[in-house]
């Protein structure tokens, strides 16, 4: 699954938008990025929103910290294509 996937079928099935709580981690990971932006981290609301959807999955126990962390880590370690049954253009 890819990591869009993996956020839809988590958002879809446990967070009914991100709420709240999520909506102000959002508004804050936005504002702190704005206030001091990465030289080397081009703005993307989805990463944003995703990090988001992190902390609230964190912060009520759904998931760990560290389990999300491990399992970013091993889908972005996956080769280009690897889901697909065939090729095709996004």
């Amino acid at each position: 699954m890819s990591q869009l996937g993996w956020v839809v079928t988590l958002s879809s099935g446990l967070v009914r938008p991100l709420g709240r709580r999520g909506y102000e981690g959002l508004i804050a990971r936005i504002s702190a990025w704005e206030a001091d932006p990465p030289p080397d981290q081009p703005w993307s609301y989805y990463q944003h929103w995703l990090g988001a959807l992190e902390d609230v999955l964190a912060g009520v126990g759904t998931v760990a910290t560290e389990e999300i962390t491990a399992r970013a880590a091993e889908l972005a370690h996956r080769p280009a294509g690897h889901d697909h049954r065939e090729p095709h253009q996004h």
